[in-house]
């Protein structure tokens, strides 16, 4: 199957020549129709810098965008017009953004905003436009929606905020919907919840869904692929089943060891330090300072991409130690 979208190294860079922040660095991945690719790591990653690549949005004026391949369903994104990523942003790709509070506008109902939308994207009047809104709120589960539709966003809780803005990525039936962090200061109820709907949409409409998160309990629920991001590079990707069972990079393995784990009584790994500065290009490893697993080499050498299985491949020269050490930790868990 051909990928929906394909990513070659994607690098972005911010700032003059003689002070640039590399945000972004030799990212690549594809993600298929009817998959959800999980981009992980902490603030400051390269997350949501990615994603704003893919769709366009990174400011012409600071921002440098470079790609060997940036393309959506076959067509180019770095040789696309501004009018035609228009066309494609809402319609094709659409985006969930983190704080549906500023997303909205708080000057305008809910279905105002939802079947504007819709007629920006489709040529259909406004009293269809307004019946998609109610059958996309309908969709979203959210109680009363036909009384909603004229509701304000401060009349609405967080959970509500966050179901309108699904309902506004997903009205004009998107081959891709980009949601990053879309659980965010929800409580774990809501949370479940808006991923199950999530999934349940994805299967329905068969669309590909990138999702960005730090989150490793809704990596573990949502991805069937996850790449783990560190100093804007991708150090480790694959299936989620073999990220999670055979972590391959000391970053992932920290991050792993510090998800909290209901059945046990260990003290949680630590990741010492934090993620460093981008003002300068590095080929070796920038985990580094910070990995249990590091060798001298690790900081002196440059890394080449290593394929540890089927389709499961990584930034780091210590797998073999880091294998190690999960299975020593399963062996003593057993």
């Amino acid at each position: 199957m051909s990928a929906l979208l394909h990513v070659e190294n994607l690098s972005v860079t911010f700032g003059s020549a003689d002070r640039r922040t590399h945000a972004v660095s030799d990212v690549s991945f594809t993600l298929e129709a009817g998959r959800t690719l999980c981009l992980v790591g902490e603030s400051g990653s390269g997350k949501s810098v990615t994603s704003m690549a893919v769709m366009g949005l990174l400011p012409a004026r600071g921002a440098t965008v470079e790609a060997r391949r940036l393309a959506f369903a076959g067509e180019d994104l770095r040789t696309a017009t501004p009018a035609r990523l228009a066309q494609l942003r809402g319609k094709e790709i659409s985006m969930i953004f983190q704080d549906p509070m500023s997303s909205l506008n708080p000057a305008l109902t809910i279905g105002y905003q939802i079947a504007e939308a819709v007629r920006l994207h489709e040529p259909v009047s406004r009293a269809e436009a307004r019946r998609r809104a109610l059958d996309m709120l309908d969709r979203m589960r959210i109680p009363d929606a036909r009384r909603r539709l004229d509701q304000y966003p401060h009349q609405m809780s967080g959970g509500m905020r966050q179901r309108v803005m699904i309902a506004m990525a997903l009205a004009c039936n998107p081959k891709l919907l980009i949601a990053d962090e879309p659980t965010t200061a929800l409580d774990v109820t809501v949370q479940a919840q808006i991923l199950s709907l999530m999934d349940e949409l994805k299967r329905d409409m068969g669309m590909a869904i990138l999702l960005i998160t730090h989150d490793l309990g809704v990596v573990a629920e949502m991805a069937d692929e996850v790449a783990v991001m560190y100093a804007g590079r991708i150090v480790e990707r694959g299936p989620v089943t073999a990220v999670f069972d055979r972590p391959s990079h000391g970053y992932t393995h920290g991050l792993l060891g510090a998800k909290p784990r209901r059945s046990s009584s260990e003290r949680l790994l630590e990741l010492p330090g934090g993620v460093p500065r981008l003002d300068r290009h590095v080929e070796t490893c920038a985990f580094a300072p910070r990995c249990r697993f590091a060798e001298t080499a690790c900081s002196q050498e440059p890394v080449a991409p290593i394929a540890f299985d089927a389709g499961h491949m990584g930034l780091c020269r210590r797998h073999a130690a880091v294998r190690a050490a999960v299975a020593m930790q399963v062996d003593h868990h057993a």
